[in-house]
């Protein structure tokens, strides 16, 4: 069931790239599952400034969010059963 996973990260990532157009001119930071993939090395890795701040990934886990126990307290559910996966994304303003 790889594939599927793979799959459905692939729809998340597309659906985070049309917000963040929707709402470029919004001053808001999105987060989601995974860490940033626009370059195939990241600056960051080499000491530089990121090359596409604008369009830059941020990680909800990558950035300290304990995803397990936010869902939790919001009555979410983190894991979606077998052979499923859930995806988490947040809007801050």
């Amino acid at each position: 069931y790889y594939e599927k996973m793979e799959e459905s990260g692939a729809q998340v990532a597309e659906l985070l790239d049309q917000l963040r157009q929707k709402l470029e001119d919004e001053p808001v930071m999105i987060a989601g599952p995974g860490g940033c993939n626009l370059c195939k090395e990241c600056a960051a890795k080499l000491s530089e400034p990121c090359r596409f701040p604008e369009q830059k990934r941020y990680s909800l886990e990558g950035s300290g969010m304990d995803i397990v126990s936010m869902s939790r307290k919001l009555g979410m559910t983190y894991n979606a059963g077998d052979k499923k996966v859930g995806f988490f994304m947040m809007v801050l303003y």
